[in-house]
């Protein structure tokens, strides 16, 4: 393994959180390639990596460096775990798209990490109608305590969902140090960009935005027990502005527009008594409803744990929704964002 490869993947190890890590290290140990600690070894721990609790980020080293395998490993774990954001695009996936997506190398035990700056060389692994494809970006930055230079391991991964027409971007938190004087939010947009150019001119795959907006009538429906609005924000056509939270106690309401509604369902008997009353609340509550732009949103898709995310439409001009997905010690796998993904398909889309 190269030097400036092992460097890269030392830092990048060292940014991951202890659940990560320790999902990858049950992997690794699954796979027959570490072992915890016993007090006698055996025969078959042979050519084994002891796991080291004190040190855990140079055992998964020791483990990368061992062969091309374990790195095939790491990367499926990449290509499988959950991300921090998400945009969700449409596309026409002909025959001739599948053709060019199917000649792209298929992640197997030869795959070996080389350093690039730029969003290109994927690698695949392929399912029924869904491919996932792998670009590792790297991003080069200075330590801010001895001022070394380092570089991360910067995992895109592109969901391709042949049947439905739907392609899913998916990536994490790019650390500060890694963006100098560029806002995160344009950082963002420009790896969006930059993926979105890699699929248009090597692959044939045009990525249109979608509108999720349907997605607050649905988290606002009381009726709906799958989905509850934890957070919303409000433009009033008169140029105010809201932001509107609900409590911790599992009490979805929202307040000011559910608690008038609540008052009006209450009071109904007393305020048919006054006609004229009721009809300007409920216009008040109407316009203010249908009237207003609903900038961000955050939905509880409501499970064991509550899988929480943000939703930002049009995000900074750019015509798509990005997703915010919440962290949470038990979801770190990739179906928390193919729940939702799926929810946004069967109900939105």
């Amino acid at each position: 393994m190269k030097t400036d490869v092992l460097e890269c993947l030392k830092y990048t190890i060292n940014t991951y959180n202890n659940n990560m890590k320790s999902n990858f290290l049950k992997i690794l140990v699954d796979e027959g390639v570490a072992f915890k600690k016993k007090s006698q070894v055996s025969l078959f721990e042979e050519g084994k990596v002891e796991i080291d609790e004190a040190d855990i980020n140079n055992t998964i080293i020791s483990c990368l460096k061992k062969s091309s395998k374990v790195m095939m490993i790491f990367e499926k774990f990449n290509l499988q775990r959950s991300y921090k954001y998400a945009v969700l695009f449409s596309t026409i996936v002909t025959d001739t798209i599948i053709k060019t997506v199917e000649s792209i190398p298929l992640l197997d035990e030869d795959y070996s990490f080389a350093i690039s700056k730029n969003i290109n060389s994927p690698v695949r692994i392929s399912c029924d109608d869904k491919d996932m494809l792998l670009f590792n970006k790297v991003y080069d930055g200075y330590d801010t305590k001895d001022g070394k230079h380092i570089s991360l391991k910067f995992p895109v991964v592109v969901v391709i969902d042949r049947k439905k027409g739907v392609v899913e971007i998916r990536f994490d938190t790019i650390k500060k140090i890694f963006t100098v004087v560029e806002r995160e939010n344009t950082v963002y947009m420009k790896l969006i960009a930059e993926v979105r150019k890699y699929l248009d001119e090597n692959l044939g795959i045009t990525l249109l935005s979608l509108d999720l907006t349907k997605i607050i009538d649905i988290a606002a429906d009381d009726s709906r027990e799958e989905v509850k609005m934890s957070r919303q924000q409000m433009n009033f056509k008169n140029g105010s502005r809201a932001d509107f939270r609900t409590s911790d106690n599992g009490d979805y309401s929202l307040p000011y527009i559910s608690e008038l509604k609540s008052i009006i369902n209450n009071y109904e008997e007393e305020l048919d008594k006054c006609p004229n009353i009721k009809r300007e609340l409920n216009r008040l509550v109407s316009v203010r409803e249908k009237t207003s732009e609903y900038p961000i949103i955050e939905v509880d898709f409501v499970g064991k744990p509550v899988n929480h995310v943000k939703f930002t439409f049009d995000y900074y001009n750019t015509g798509y929704c990005m997703l915010n997905f919440y962290s949470h010690k038990d979801l770190i796998g990739m179906e928390r964002m193919d729940d939702v993904t799926e929810f946004i398909k069967e109900n939105i889309l």
